[in-house]
């Protein structure tokens, strides 16, 4: 377990950081008061077991991956959490801290906070160096389009099923290969 704790706070309740930080001390996490853990991604270990709820999210970072899919579920399960306990905070991670985990802190905040994807961007962004993919941007962008639901007839949601529902799935196996490319 490390000391060096690798993630900010993107929210007075959520914390955005790397897997280092899922891996700080179980102490170090209770300090925060960080009760849960958001992980995205594969082959990142889940080390405080029952001690800390666990949402694992198997996302790739990969331009064509739908990260959005994944947006009402984290929140679904973050929400709970929030409202059970004034000083509960949760962690949302994956390898750096740059990307998938970001998308998904982003998603969150346009739900909860009700706000655009810029202003979810330039929040997220000043609390931490971050650099989506271009395909997750995007995304984002079409889920402020379609009001932050992914159900809907408007023409971005029209855009959402035709370029990230209708699309051949990608091989776990193989978007991993790629993963360790990029």
């Amino acid at each position: 377990m490390t000391s060096h704790f690798d993630a900010q706070q993107v929210h007075e309740r959520i914390f955005l950081g790397s897997e280092d930080a899922a891996h700080a001390s179980l102490c170090e996490l209770q300090r925060r008061n960080i009760v849960a853990i958001v992980v995205c991604g594969f082959g990142i270990s889940m080390i405080h077991g029952s001690n800390v709820q666990y949402m694992k999210i198997p996302a790739i970072d990969l331009p064509v991956y739908d990260i959005i899919q994944h947006i009402q579920q984290v929140y679904d399960f973050i929400q709970p959490i929030l409202n059970e306990n004034e000083t509960n905070k949760v962690l949302i991670h994956c390898a750096r801290g740059k990307s998938r985990s970001a998308s998904i802190a982003i998603g969150y905040l346009m739900l909860s906070e009700k706000i655009s994807f810029a202003e979810a961007h330039h929040r997220v962004k000043q609390a931490r160096s971050i650099g989506l993919n271009y395909g997750f941007t995007e995304q984002l962008r079409l889920f402020e389009a379609m009001g932050c639901s992914l159900t809907g007839t408007t023409k971005a949601h029209e855009t959402y099923t035709n370029k990230y529902k209708k699309k051949k799935k990608v091989s776990i196996q193989q978007a991993q290969r790629d993963e360790r490319t990029h």
